[in-house]
């Protein structure tokens, strides 16, 4: 479970199961990139509030995906 939406706890639920060097795609939610930068990760974003939602290989889907495991896990009901 993730206590809250801070960098220090998103780094801790995401350390454990991101390898090192991967993509992460997020939707400019600072505290995922600050967690991405503290990891060494590569990021990518797309900017809802500029009207932005799709660029190559990045996309909303892709950014929400991650966001609903995460939020999923904030409560606890991620089921394996």
């Amino acid at each position: 479970m993730i206590p809250q939406e801070s960098t220090a706890d998103i780094t801790a639920a995401l350390n454990p199961i991101v390898a090192p060097g991967s993509l992460l795609v997020s939707d400019k939610e600072n505290s995922f990139t600050a967690a991405a930068t503290d990891m060494g990760l590569e990021i990518e974003t797309v900017i809802h509030s500029e009207r932005e939602y799709v660029r190559d290989d990045v996309h909303s889907g892709t950014a929400d995906g991650l966001g609903g495991i995460l939020e999923r896990a904030k409560t606890a009901s991620i089921i394996a």
